[in-house]
């Protein structure tokens, strides 16, 4: 999971000029897991031919280090169906980047193909996005030391995060079908 985690990652920042970040791991009343469930464990490929592998309490993408549950800066959490994992730091490159908040992935297996969401502010409908969001929870930018917009941070409440969610603020990034 830390492994689709870190692909997600590399996704978001190669093809967005900036993403939301959260003040907390979501959902706040979800249940912490310290392993993925068995639905998801085994191996995957993505349809950029990344892959992908999980195991009870670790996820290892592409040739990557195996990312362990345990770590504190990665948090899996469950409220009913929905699975979300947050991440407070990556790991790009060999080289830790640390940021305000929590980048936050919700992701759902359909049938064999384990579906992957965030937050998309790079596409044509960047705008719409932000404009939806910023009704539902108020949007603090974050600029770099340049002044320039790194990203978006947000402190949603229980029902401000179910009505992101519901309103699909989210979008599929990354699909993986299962390979055993």
């Amino acid at each position: 999971m830390r492994q689709f985690l870190n692909i997600l990652v590399s996704i978001i920042l190669i093809s967005s000029c900036s993403e939301v970040r959260f003040s907390a791991p979501q959902p706040l009343n979800g249940k912490v897991l310290d392993e993925f469930p068995k639905a998801f464990i085994g191996n995957y490929v993505g349809l950029n031919g990344d892959t992908l592998s999980v195991a009870r309490q670790c996820f290892n993408l592409a040739d990557d280090e195996c990312k362990n549950l345990k770590n504190e800066r990665v948090v899996l959490k469950q409220k009913g169906k929905l699975l979300v994992l947050s991440c407070r730091e990556i790991l790009m490159a060999g080289e830790q980047l640390e940021r305000k908040g929590w980048e936050v992935f919700p992701f759902e297996m359909k049938e064999d193909t384990l579906l992957v969401y965030f937050i998309d502010t790079s596409n044509e409908k960047k705008d719409e996005t932000l404009k939806l969001i910023s009704e539902i929870v108020p949007v603090e930018n974050v600029l770099n030391e340049a002044g320039e917009l790194e990203y978006f941070y947000i402190d949603p409440s229980i029902c401000q995060f179910e009505r992101l969610y519901s309103t699909q603020c989210f979008s599929v990034v990354e699909k993986f079908v299962r390979i055993d």
